[in-house]
């Protein structure tokens, strides 16, 4: 069956890559999301059909199944941009599967790469893991922790609770926190883990298929909101061999097929790799790859698509950057005084992309524009 395009769960920057990268093989692209204002829905390159969250998991299983007829007969991909619709098209994959091609793993490897305490042992012996504990309401063990330490859910993909990143810098402060977390966080565990502040961050990002990576590129944090553990706001192409042999070991590991970016810490004093996640979709700063020249829909539509080379085989140095809301960290880290603008404009140095802007297409940006004008005016930028 000949395919047709993409049917992208989410209407955020990475959703909007995504649609813009289907669009230009000359396919469909349609955004489902219950919020009308999301910057890709306005995409003029991308149609927009709204849809109840999809938290309201019955609803939104329904209303996927009530689309027309013209998106099954499987000549439409599923694409979640989400960790709840990784885990929601996993999880009904073989009912989906009936009408449209489906772009999540299996639950079995989807589980294995969220739940923090699985993916950590199962992957110990071939790369270097930071220290951790699994939580629940005991907390026998916490003072013995080395501080600080970061908080973080142990299953991020199982509930529509935002995600928690929380640093503790004592051992009182930590137990605080925890017990002043939703009871359902408490009951399912959560993961303390040491807080390596300091490191290089950086990120290697594929296409997979059964653990073998067809399309790569690598990137290094520059900035992020909050600026030592936030999503990244700034982001520059890399390449290290080293990097490339321990991610292609992990994903051979668990045999892991589709999209992913995978998440690790470098100590330069000791040349280490320290991995800390998977992320199991297209991520936010998935558009940077055609603009240093790697193309991730290609192996989509093309099972023959060309494996990329492992050496070296894109442009390095190039920056993704996330204006407003790299902006927004820059004036919070100015008014604190510890960032100044002339570090700001350092970090915008270079050639570059912006996530959202395309001369191309614009209103994208611009729906954003408004979005950063109106926060600004409620002090909330």
């Amino acid at each position: 069956m000949k395919i047709k395009g993409a049917i992208i769960l989410g209407g955020y920057v990475n959703a909007l890559a995504v649609a813009r990268g289907f669009v230009d093989h000359g396919l469909e692209a349609i955004l489902v999301n219950n919020k009308k204002f999301q910057p890709a829905n306005f995409s003029r390159k991308t149609t927009f059909i709204k849809s109840p969250a999809i938290s309201e998991t019955k609803d939104f299983l329904d209303f996927l199944n009530k689309l027309p007829k013209k998106y099954k007969n499987k000549s439409y991909w599923l694409i979640p941009t989400c960790d709840l619709g990784v885990e929601l098209l996993s999880r009904n994959k073989n009912d989906f599967q009936k009408d449209y091609l489906v772009f999540a793993d299996d639950l079995e490897k989807i589980e294995l790469i969220e739940e923090k305490d699985k993916i950590f042992g199962s992957i110990k012996n071939i790369a270097n893991i930071p220290n951790y504990k699994v939580y629940k309401q005991d907390l026998a063990g916490l003072k013995d922790f080395k501080f600080p330490v970061i908080i973080k859910s142990r299953l991020p993909h199982a509930h529509d609770l935002k995600k928690i990143k929380i640093v503790a810098q004592t051992y009182t402060e930590a137990q605080k926190e925890l017990q002043n977390l939703p009871i359902s966080l408490r009951q399912e565990g959560v993961i303390v883990q040491q807080y390596l502040a300091g490191l290089k961050q950086l990120s290697f990002s594929c296409f997979a298929r059964n653990g073998e990576i067809i399309r790569f590129f690598m990137s290094e944090k520059v900035r992020s909101r909050p600026a030592e553990y936030g999503s990244f706001t700034i982001i520059k192409s890399i390449y290290s061999p080293e990097l490339y042999k321990i991610a292609q070991e992990i994903l051979s590991k668990i045999s892991y097929s589709g999209v992913c970016e995978v998440e690790f810490l470098f100590d330069s004093k000791s040349n280490k790799f320290i991995f800390l996640e998977i992320n199991p979709r297209f991520w936010m700063q998935n558009g940077l790859a055609k603009k240093i020249g790697v193309d991730l829909i290609e192996p989509l539509i093309n099972p023959n698509a060309l494996k990329q080379n492992s050496e070296n085989s894109y442009k390095i140095g190039v920056k993704w950057v996330h204006f407003y809301s790299d902006l927004a960290q820059a004036i919070s880290e100015i008014k604190k005084k510890t960032f100044s603008l002339s570090d700001y404009l350092v970090g915008l140095k270079g050639e570059k992309m912006e996530a959202a802007f395309s001369w191309s297409d614009p209103i994208p940006f611009l729906i954003e524009t408004g979005q950063a004008l109106t926060a600004l005016m409620k002090g909330k930028l």
